[in-house]
């Protein structure tokens, strides 16, 4: 039976700072689809920025999810085919508009409704995949993110990211400098699992799938889908099985389709 391996992007298959281990990735990712096996890439980046950050993803895939779970894409190439988007419902974005404008003098900078890669006009943001508010500094975003939070929203917040995973936020290769106080919301009650189950359907036959990640986002799909995990965060330790950590995506590989 084929064999479906899903891995996360940054911090998993990319390494800051680990070109010799990136490259034993990348090497093996090439023997593992030669065996006839498939490659994809779950990653809360946009398809621009990951292109951006992996120029060649190309080179290496089969499918892609983007947006944590928002976006799943079949690949050939560099040609991109989308198989599924998760929009967020028109009343929830309204709602996030007109909390946004109640506060916006005081807090926030600027709100952005987006549609995949597209960002969208105001008056058509009932099409959104994604809605980021740039906020004035850390403290705003805490505030903004406990607001959204409150109300069962899912968020992606930088800060967030540094206090659940104990990160230096300027070493994640995702963050730029500019998005620093930026707040994230995305679909309610998507995440890559619920993306992986979207995909399951376009595959026109049985196959097993592995997943890999290292992050609080990748949490379900490592829980739902044969998971294994690399450096993990504290907050990720007590949902891996024994066995199931690894030091690389290379090590992974060889335990999922050995030589």
């Amino acid at each position: 039976m084929k064999t479906l391996l899903i891995s996360d992007f940054d911090g998993t298959l990319n390494i800051p700072c680990a070109q010799q281990k990136n490259t034993m990735n990348m090497e093996a990712i090439q023997r593992f689809r030669e065996k006839g096996n498939l490659f994809a890439i779950a990653t809360g980046r946009s398809l621009r920025s990951l292109s951006h950050a992996f120029p060649k993803w190309y080179a290496y895939t089969d499918f892609l999810i983007t947006q944590d779970g928002a976006i799943g894409y079949i690949t050939d190439g560099q040609a991109v085919t989308q198989l599924f988007m998760f929009k967020i419902p028109n009343k929830e974005t309204e709602h996030i508009a007109q909390v946004f404008k109640r506060r916006a003098k005081r807090c926030f900078r600027d709100i952005v409704f987006m549609e995949g890669e597209r960002e969208l006009k105001k008056h058509r943001k009932d099409r959104c995949t994604k809605i980021r508010i740039w906020c004035s500094d850390a403290e705003d975003a805490r505030s903004l993110h406990r607001i959204f939070a409150y109300h069962g929203y899912n968020i992606r917040s930088y800060f967030d990211v540094e206090r659940e995973l104990n990160h230096d936020m300027h070493r994640l290769s995702w963050i730029h400098d500019d998005m620093a106080h930026a707040v994230e919301i995305s679909p309610r009650g998507i995440t890559k699992a619920t993306a992986i189950e979207a995909l399951k359907e376009h595959l026109d036959e049985d196959i097993n799938i592995v997943t890999v990640g290292d992050d609080i986002n990748d949490i379900e799909m490592i829980e739902a889908f044969d998971g294994f995990a690399i450096n993990p965060s504290p907050a990720m330790e007590s949902h891996i099985l024994p066995g199931h950590d690894a030091r690389s995506l290379a090590e992974v590989i060889d335990k999922v389709s050995p030589l």
